[in-house]
């Protein structure tokens, strides 16, 4: 013959959740923002490099273009 223990659940008042959850949760959103704001910014960071880096190639190859010009005609 089997034996069944019964199912003993213990629950919380759901004040107490509450208060201890949502400390967890207004923390985890304000780490999101803080995440979400400094990858922003990282991006922002790279596409302005990413813009002056193209921008001294253009640049180089202008005035090496502009040298060779100038070069040519005083000779």
């Amino acid at each position: 013959m089997q034996h069944f223990s019964p199912v003993v659940q213990f629950e919380q008042d759901p004040v107490q959740i509450l208060d201890t959850l949502l400390p967890l949760y207004l923390n985890s959103q304000l780490l999101r923002a803080l995440q979400e704001s400094l990858a922003s910014e990282l991006t922002a960071r790279m596409s302005a490099m990413s813009s002056a880096t193209d921008n001294a190639i253009k640049l180089h190859k202008n005035l090496s273009r502009r040298s060779i010009l100038l070069l040519g005609r005083s000779r």
